[in-house]
This record gives C-alpha cells, structure tokens and sequence, in this order.
C-alpha cells in the first residue's frame, strides 16, 4: 500500500522587489506537498519557481525572495532580451501593483 502525497496550494499575496515587500496585482497560486523528509516543496506553476524547505514559512520567503532575483534578471535589466523573455518581462511587470 503506497501512501498518498499531501498536496495543497496556497497564495502569495506579496513578494520582494527590490529587497521591499510589495502586493501583487493579484495572488500567486503556489503548490504544497510534502517529501519523503518532510520538507516543504513549494512550486510556482506560473513563474516556475521552487523552493524545499523543512518550515512552511521559510519556503514561501524563499519564493518570494526568488521573485525578487526574476525582477532584477527580467523586469530591471537593461541587457538585450530573446523574445519570450521580453514575454516574461512583461508578465513580471504587470504582477506588481
């Protein structure tokens, strides 16, 4: 008999820009389960972002700190963009109030 995985999403209301806390537009979806250790495995299907953590709390800083990261490599850059990163600029953009 194999055990079910518990899964469960959650929403993010705000995400760091810029080392700051600032809200979103609107929440993002993030996806919960445990693993074999019991960690936290956190995903964003939106902005494919991860984070395994042992505390819940520390996973969702560390998405929210891994949006920040995005920020700066898409929304702030002043590097030249492939098309479907500009794509993604723009969604970042559009993200935050």
């Amino acid at each position: 008999m194999t055990k079910k995985k518990e899964q469960r999403s959650i929403e993010i209301y705000d995400v760091y820009v810029d080392g700051k806390l600032r809200n979103l537009k609107q929440p993002l979806k993030i996806e919960v389960e445990r693993d074999k250790q019991q960690r936290y495995i956190l995903h964003s299907p939106d902005l494919d972002l991860f984070a395994a953590h042992r505390d819940l709390k520390t996973g969702i800083e560390s998405i929210k700190k891994d949006f920040d990261t995005l920020w700066k490599n898409y929304a702030i850059t002043n590097d030249l963009l492939a098309d479907d990163a500009k794509k993604f600029r723009e969604k970042l953009l559009k993200m935050v109030k």
